[in-house]
């Protein structure tokens, strides 16, 4: 049997146990605050991602009614291709119309559509997220 001097020092069992149990109870709302922060952290990154598609979309339609009004066919359209995980939805609507019966009659032109564009997305917990933005194009007569 071995005899301890008094030099050699070192924890009992019971302190390491009381040791570990302070430990786990200071350290468990640390973690809490990382899962809460990680989360977020997630959601920002989708609502981010999803602003750049909207943006995106938004600003193709406004190339494509600028080189030519008439491009811009109304109704809805969805994309999911774009990106993994996120539908791209585009409305356009016509808000107004022109009917210049001395140059062409029977004819109504669309002067003013409404683009809108959402952008929807699986968030944490499984929460459906939107993002939506809208425009008005207008034909210069």
């Amino acid at each position: 049997m071995r005899v301890m001097c008094r030099d050699e020092t070192g924890l009992s069992m019971v302190e390491a146990l009381v040791a570990m149990a302070i430990l786990a109870i200071v350290s468990a709302p640390i973690l809490s605050a990382f899962m809460v922060a990680r989360a977020a952290q997630a959601e920002a990154t989708g609502r981010t991602i999803a602003q750049s598609l909207a943006r995106a979309t938004l600003e193709q339609t406004q190339q494509d009614a600028f080189s030519n009004f008439d491009n811009v066919a109304e109704g809805t359209t969805v994309d999911t291709t774009t990106d993994p995980g996120y539908t791209i939805t585009k409305t356009v609507t016509c808000n107004r119309t022109y009917n210049n019966t001395a140059v062409t009659p029977n004819v109504t032109i669309c002067v003013l559509k409404t683009v809108d564009v959402a952008v929807t997305w699986t968030g944490a917990k499984q929460r459906q997220l939107n993002h939506r933005i809208a425009t008005r194009l207008e034909r210069r007569l």
